[in-house]
């Protein structure tokens, strides 16, 4: 049997092998730093194996015999390629298709397909083209893009001609709102990439679709164009910029990634020099805080150029009533009356826009613009403009007015304190928007609260006496982030802004007191359980008055809700709503009898008449008595019992004090939100066996939110666990029938839970990790009287909790509960320990010693 090779693929493999080559060179060559022209020269190395692959072919006898074209379309048409980008190709014949011409396809692309490339294709007449593209855009705009490579120039002219005259002559408008409509999917999809510290580098509202989507329109309507020369060329610089990212991406990813994920943002910006690779976790945050500010920046101004350019080709049919005489209504949106208006109007149209839905302009953007370069000073101090835009965020079309306020920048004219941190991205545990999108949103949900559009909160905010208050402290809360403890430099930032603006000082302090506490509720709700002695009242104590207690629970409602659903989920809400109640009541005097001390004996001898088993209940430890209800005791009384029965019956068939190691029993009910769900686990207590049982819960995929550890008399340990589920499942029989049998080998011996954690968070199926920072533990012995808090913070991921408690374990201390929470991709954890005779550990070693145990978990 012949091993000699096939003529036709040993001829192939010259324009594949040169390409290979040539592509593997230039990748190589973005180690030592990615290179603007780097996709051009992609571009150039596919185009030179397509011109010598057609020659090869032609050699061999088989190009087809009709008039043919080859046709880059797409982002290769662009003449742009990343390294995993797709190249789009078309075989292009003036006629009838030739018998050969799948043939001939297959030979020009298997080469490539044989080299791991990513091809799109499609063997069309000109007929074909011109019938499509006016059935659908996409066809149209790859079309519009479309670049000859190889053949006859007149069948690709006659191409053009042909889609222009069906698909684009006379119907402008018609495309531009067919792209509008595509811009609303892809932000309802990958979002406003401009506003997410992950953002979509392509599809993303503000991504490289939109800089193609400006460019599609110029061609299809030169005339129709609103941007000046200098306004291209600075798109054409962010477009560059994005093209390096996506390049800096896909390098780092090794393969084709357009959404820039957490735990990839410290490699492509190291590859685009904005990290050293010698740089430490905390210096090269901030290089990748930087490098995003600067994307977000680029992709605001795209997308807000994007927005203008639909709007003028599309010819939006807009009316409005009562507008101002400085306002006036047009196709493109709003604009002026007068081109250069007093700047104590300039607020109006921003008004205007959030009243009637209308977007503004690019005419009208210009001159706000202008205006801002000659009156920044005078709107630095005006009152009248800072009242307007409180007054604005009232308003149903609040949001993208209050974004196009901003990214005009008279926002930050009036207020400069905002415009610093406007496009400031930082890691930490909770926000995952920069902060002036966050603000924003934040403004945007307090101005739904007051003006009674949501229930809820908005129940509470529609009779506050001072709501601007409120709202104030919404604008302020955050722009303090470009310092360490921001509540504090928030705090000052306000109180210099107002008085600026000439704000009372009753007024100054309560926006002022807000600023400094708008992390109050959540970080207490996070750490406390509102039912420990002293936490509801120490708030209240801070609060002073139940109005501003009853205005940080509405900031805390909003800037949870702003900063995403994971902060807003029912869990945590419930949470923050709890100990706001408890507090809000130690306001109230007539609620004096819920405030007095639980009797341990009374609810001692209550679960025992309800069980009539009075040596069971003598069982239950003190903790539990002063923290759970009876019904609650009564029911894992209940559990210890048959815990007992299923321990006896264990040491009955495995003699020699084998037996009761990892018998256990679990109940599932209702959890105190509609999304959430107690799992209580009664088990033969044992060292070790919390690790075990949040280990053995999340390789069953279950997510611990909160835990409380009660070690009952006669070995029995009590484990009443918060636990969320994926899609809000509840779990099943089935589910919690095999969770049982994997803590009881577990406990055995028989399965490895830290081997199987390991292997699952270094599977390629295992979730992102969050934000690449340092870990940090801190060891609390202030802020509660009984407990030691050991707070404890790191990038997410599988079994972490499992880590974290088996560290504890380690260095003898009791583990008494925990609440967990995991905000951007990054955990806090707060454990509430003791040392084994009951007591705080608060010895300085000791403090250490617990600090780099959980330290060392972390490093896991």
């Amino acid at each position: 049997m012949s091993n000699s090779v096939p003529h036709s693929e040993k001829d192939a493999r010259g324009a594949m092998q040169e390409l290979e080559t040539g592509r593997n060179r230039l990748i190589s060559r973005l180690a030592d730093g990615v290179s603007p022209s780097f996709p051009e020269a992609l571009s150039h190395e596919v185009d030179h194996y397509f011109v010598e692959r057609v020659k090869e072919i032609e050699i061999e006898g088989s190009l087809p015999s009709a008039p043919m074209a080859l046709v880059a379309v797409g982002g290769y048409g662009r003449g742009v390629l990343c390294p995993g980008s797709d190249i789009d190709v078309m075989v292009l014949f003036s006629g009838k298709l030739p018998a050969e011409a799948k043939a001939f396809a297959a030979a020009l692309l298997h080469p490539l397909w044989d080299l791991g490339l990513k091809v799109g294709h499609g063997v069309r007449t000109v007929r074909d083209c011109a019938s499509l593209s006016s059935e659908d855009h996409q066809v149209l705009t790859s079309l519009m893009d479309a670049r000859l490579l190889y053949g006859d120039h007149r069948v690709f002219t006659a191409m053009k001609t042909a889609v222009t005259k069906k698909a684009l002559n006379g119907r402008l408008t018609g495309f531009a709102r067919a792209l509008a409509a595509e811009v609303r999917g892809r932000e309802e999809t990958h979002g406003d990439s401009g506003s997410l510290l992950e953002p979509n580098l392509k599809n993303g509202v503000g991504g490289l679709r939109d800089v193609h989507t400006v460019h599609w329109l110029r061609q299809a309507g030169p005339d129709s164009c609103p941007f000046l020369p200098e306004e291209l060329a600075e798109l054409r610089q962010h477009e560059t910029f994005l093209m390096r990212v996506r390049t800096a991406l896909h390098y780092v990813a090794g393969r084709k990634q357009d959404t820039l994920h957490f735990d990839l943002q410290r490699a492509t910006a190291t590859a685009l020099g904005y990290v050293a690779q010698e740089d430490k976790a905390d210096k090269a945050g901030r290089a990748v805080e930087f490098f995003l500010t600067r994307l977000h920046r680029a992709m605001g101004r795209i997308a807000a150029m994007r927005e203008a350019a639909v709007l003028h080709a599309a010819k939006g049919r807009f009316s409005a009533r009562n507008l101002p005489e400085s306002i006036t209504v047009s196709p493109e949106g709003l604009r002026f009356v007068k081109p250069a208006p007093n700047p104590g109007v300039l607020m109006d149209i921003f008004l205007s826009s959030a009243q009637s839905g209308i977007p503004i302009s690019w005419a009208a953007r210009r001159t706000i613009a202008a205006a801002i370069n000659r009156h920044s000073d005078s709107l630095h101090y005006s009152r009248n403009a800072l009242e307007a835009m409180i007054h604005l965020f009232l308003q149903t079309n609040a949001r993208p007015a209050a974004v196009t306020l901003s990214r005009t920048g008279l926002l930050g004219t009036i207020l400069p304190e905002f415009e610093t941190v406007r496009h400031l991205v930082q890691f930490d545990d909770v926000h995952i928007h920069p902060v002036g999108r966050h603000t924003l949103e934040t403004c945007a949900i307090i101005g739904d609260m007051l003006a009674g559009r949501r229930g809820g909160g908005g129940a509470l905010a529609e009779h506050l006496p001072s709501p601007e208050r409120l709202m104030l402290a919404a604008l302020f809360h955050d722009l303090g982030k470009e310092e360490p403890n921001h509540e504090l430099a928030g705090e000052r930032i306000a109180r210099e802004a107002m008085a600026r603006f000439g704000f009372d000082q009753p007024c100054i302090d309560d926006v002022a007191f807000m600023v400094r506490n708008h992390l109050l509720l959540p970080a207490t709700a996070a750490r406390r359980d509102p039912d420990e002695p002293g936490v509801a009242q120490s708030i209240a104590e801070t609060c002073v008055t139940p109005e501003r207690l009853d205005m940080l629970q509405l900031l805390a409602e909003a800037d949870a809700e702003a900063t995403g659903p994971r902060l807003m989920g029912g869990w945590n809400r419930s949470l923050r709503l709890r100990l706001y109640r408890a507090a809000r009541s130690c306001f109230d005097k007539t609620d004096a009898p819920e405030k007095q001390e639980r009797d341990p004996t009374e609810l001692r001898r209550a679960v025992a008449d309800m069980l009539d088993d009075p040596d069971t209940a003598a069982r239950i430890p003190s903790r539990a008595l002063r923290s759970v209800s009876a019904e609650v005791l009564a029911g894992h009384a209940k559990l210890v019992r048959e815990l007992d029965a299923k321990v006896e019956a264990d040491r009955i068939r495995k003699p020699g004090g084998k037996g009761g190691l990892g018998v256990n029993v679990i109940d599932c009910s209702p959890g105190p939100a509609p999304d959430v769900r107690t799992l209580t686990v009664a088990a033969h207590d044992s060292p070790g066996l919390f690790a075990t049982l949040a280990g053995c819960l999340g390789l069953h995929g279950l997510e611990i939110l909160s835990a409380d550890v009660f070690t009952w008399k006669g070995d029995a340990a009590v484990d009443v666990f918060t636990v969320s589920r994926e899609g809000g499942r509840e779990p099943d029989e089935d589910l919690i029938s095999r969770l049982s049998s994997s803590i009881a080998w577990a406990m055995a011996g028989k399965l490895d839970v830290a081997g199987r954690l390991h292997a699952r968070r270094n599977s390629l199926l295992a979730p992102r990790r969050g934000p690449d920072l340092p870990p940090s533990v801190r060891v609390d012995n202030a802020s509660s009287q009984v407990h030691t808090l050991v707070e404890a913070s790191a990038p997410d991921r599988t079994g972490l909790l499992h880590d974290f408690a088996r560290a504890i374990a380690d260095v003898g201390l009791t583990l008494c509960g925990a609440r967990v929470s995991t905000i951007s991709g990054r955990a806090l954890d707060v454990f509430r320990v003791q040392e084994p005779d009951g007591t705080k550990a608060v010895a300085p070693a000791r403090v250490r010693e617990i600090e780099q145990a959980m330290l060392r978990a972390c490093e896991e």
